[in-house]
């Protein structure tokens, strides 16, 4: 593998990797609103 080869392919993960943790962000910060909205009726 070249090394344009090699730099592409770790550009690749670690964007691969941003979407992910951008995605569990998002799922974190709706669990969180979610649960602050059922809290109230809970307690």
């Amino acid at each position: 593998m070249t090394n344009v080869g090699i730099a592409s392919l770790s550009l690749f993960k670690s964007t691969e990797f941003i979407i992910r943790c951008s995605m569990l962000d998002v799922l974190c910060s709706m669990f969180i609103s979610f649960f602050s909205l059922i809290r109230p009726a809970v307690l």
